[in-house]
């Protein structure tokens, strides 16, 4: 019986490594030297090859060489060497075809980016839906990530990363038609989860909330909702997605508990609630709410507030430099963010609630006050702003009546604006004027 060659299995998405005899293997002392990449663009263009002239381009770049001979051939040299020092076999490793470069046929190798193309290739070449599906389901579960999360300033990276990144989301989003026409929400689930650690930026998750609905698991919809809502606000400073805020209101509507399990969902109610205020080592204050949740707070409380003929109002807080002017640096905003949901939370009463509608932009509902009333509770939100973040820490607030401006508030929210942007007028400030 004839004994299999061994393989060099490479993986380039979601990361880079080398694996020979099943046994992973460090070539040099990094993944990112010119001969390493030399390789990985071999590997990612496949039997379709690629030229010198554009190896040298997308090696060098903008760097200019003044003897591109000698450095593509100590290049080669250099990487069969190295791949030689790590135990790897005595090959070529890269040979000429036909006036391009592509990877030895004489050594073995599995390469991710090629089998996830050639599998979208098979499945393409199905007309029935059926027999397509296994190709697909096996290319989204071999895409484990981006392409060279190392190399991400390389363009010859960026370029193929743009067009891998294309291919998976054609790939899941069919997967995904197919799993809704079988009301399969069970595999529906699987996909959007996966796609939604990979590219948290895409609205896998409200894919992902579809799934959960559809399977009757309401709470873990709505987790998955708060930790998108609070990537969206945190990280990317903006309001959730149309998007993300359609499958929570789907998510809202599909929601029907049985009158058996009510003190069950009293007490699951109760531990959400409190846990927040558990992380900020208090039980008291404010309440803390994901943006949506905190809209469906607004509409109640304004019902209610209006039958009993009290007012109800809204404040915007926007975290600002010493000139009134919206906070730019990325580190101080992070930072200050997070003790201004902590000033929010102590200074306010327990009966008022907040939201985070970005890191610059904070949303405060105050059951029973006045116009009047606004300015002594910014002071208030000051003092405890500085006493957590330091003196140097300003924001500036608008106070109105909850009705009117959370209808400028929600127009923003549907035409996707960033928030912290200067548009709201009518805004009062603290300090001279200028803000607290």
């Amino acid at each position: 019986m004839t004994e299999q060659p061994a393989v060099l299995e490479i993986q380039m998405l979601g990361g880079f490594s080398l694996r020979y005899n099943g046994e992973r293997v460090t070539v040099g002392r990094n993944s990112a030297p010119r001969f390493m990449q030399l390789l990985q663009l071999i590997w990612v263009k496949g039997e379709e090859g690629i030229s010198r002239d554009k190896l040298m381009d997308s090696l060098y770049e903008d760097n200019g060489l003044a003897n591109q001979n000698n450095s593509f051939n100590n290049l080669i040299y250099q990487m069969r060497k190295q791949m030689r020092a790590a135990g790897l076999p005595d090959a070529d490793y890269i040979v000429k075809k036909g006036g391009l470069f592509v990877q030895d046929p004489n050594t073995p190798v599995r390469v991710d980016v090629q089998e996830f193309r050639e599998l979208l290739k098979q499945g393409d070449a199905e007309i029935e839906a059926d027999r397509r599906y296994p190709y697909y389901r096996k290319a989204a579960l071999l895409y484990a990530g981006t392409l060279l999360p190392g190399l991400t300033k390389s363009l010859w990276v960026i370029s193929e990363s743009i067009e891998l990144k294309n291919l998976y989301t054609r790939c899941v989003r069919w997967l995904c038609e197919y799993c809704r026409r079988r009301d399969d929400f069970s595999e529906l689930r699987s996909i959007a989860a996966s796609a939604a650690v990979i590219y948290p930026d895409d609205d896998w998750q409200a894919v992902h909330m579809e799934a959960l609905t559809g399977l009757g698991r309401y709470r873990d919809a709505y987790k998955v909702y708060t930790q998108a809502s609070h990537h969206y606000t945190d990280d990317l400073q903006l309001p959730p997605s149309e998007k993300l805020t359609e499958a929570y209101r789907v998510l809202s509507e599909k929601m029907n508990h049985e009158a058996g399990n009510v003190q069950t969902l009293r007490e699951e109610i109760r531990r959400d609630g409190e846990k927040y205020r558990l992380q900020l080592n208090d039980i008291n204050g404010a309440y803390y709410c994901p943006y949506l949740s905190f809209l469906d707070v607004y509409r109640i409380l304004c019902w209610n507030m209006e039958r009993m003929g009290r007012p109800v109002m809204l404040m915007v807080c926007t975290l600002t430099d010493r000139d009134g002017n919206v906070l730019q640096n990325e580190e101080k905003i992070k930072r200050v963010s997070d003790s201004m949901r902590k000033a929010l939370h102590k200074s306010l009463r327990r009966g008022d609630a907040f939201t985070s509608y970005s890191n610059l932009q904070s949303l405060v509902l105050l059951a029973g006050a006045h116009q009047e009333d606004c300015h002594t509770i910014a002071m208030r939100i000051r003092r405890e702003l500085r006493e957590i973040a330091g003196q140097n820490t300003y924001f500036r607030y608008t106070a109105s009546a909850a009705e009117e401006l959370m209808k400028k508030i929600e127009i923003e929210h549907e035409i996707g604006k960033r928030a912290g942007s200067d548009e709201m007028d009518n805004v009062d400030n603290v300090d001279g004027g200028i803000t607290a």
